[in-house]
């Protein structure tokens, strides 16, 4: 059963760890090839909220599509050149400090985690994102993320998130979500490839809820 192949948009998280500039240069200069866009509009409120809070939690640095800063562990498991095909695919990235990106949206490096966000910024969320679904008529949004980014969409029901679990029946979650974003990465590569979701991965299962 091909668990995901319903769904119209995916939501991924952003990552602590981020690529510096020389090496993004590097990569754009010897692997891969993607336009850099602008973030979208319909999500600056989110914006202007943590950019007067949080500003200074920016470095300065140029502008590179989020899917090649970001270098946690989710994205350490998709090869840099698939990257190239993402805009086939419906798919947003949540980050601390924008809110939602799309993939090639280029953001400068910074140091903000989703759980030192103020909720006074963080209530935004919901509602930019179903203002997005409704222009470009998404149903349902499923987040390959931890719990705690999928927080305050915990109770919309246009949201769900994608649960793993092992043999046994347990949650596989890990510390720090490490085991989760391990497979959820490798996962995310497989739809890319136009393969199985579970394509390669053995000793686990997926439901979303």
């Amino acid at each position: 059963m091909e668990l995901l192949k319903e769904i119209r948009l995916f939501i991924l998280a952003c990552s602590a760890t981020k690529r510096k500039d020389a090496e993004i240069e590097r990569m754009i200069q010897s692997d891969i090839s993607l336009n850099t866009t602008t973030p979208l509009e319909v999500f600056s409120a989110y914006r202007q909220c943590t950019k007067k809070a949080y500003k200074h939690r920016v470095y300065k640095s140029k502008y590179y599509p989020a899917c090649l800063r970001y270098n946690g562990i989710f994205y350490r498991q998709i090869p840099i050149k698939l990257w190239e095909r993402i805009d086939k695919l419906p798919v947003l990235i949540l980050s601390a400090y924008y809110g939602f990106l799309r993939p090639t949206d280029g953001i400068s490096n910074y140091n903000l985690k989703i759980s030192q966000v103020k909720t006074s910024c963080k209530r935004h969320l919901p509602a930019l994102l179903k203002r997005y679904m409704n222009e470009y008529q998404f149903k349902e949004a499923v987040f390959l993320t931890s719990s705690n980014y999928f927080l305050p969409f915990k109770k919309e029901n246009f949201a769900k998130r994608l649960h793993l679990y092992d043999n046994s029946g347990n949650e596989i979650i890990g510390p720090y979500g490490r085991d989760y974003y391990i497979l959820t990465g490798r996962m995310f590569s497989n739809i890319l490839q136009n393969k199985s979701l579970l394509s390669g991965l053995n000793n686990c299962f997926a439901e979303i809820k």
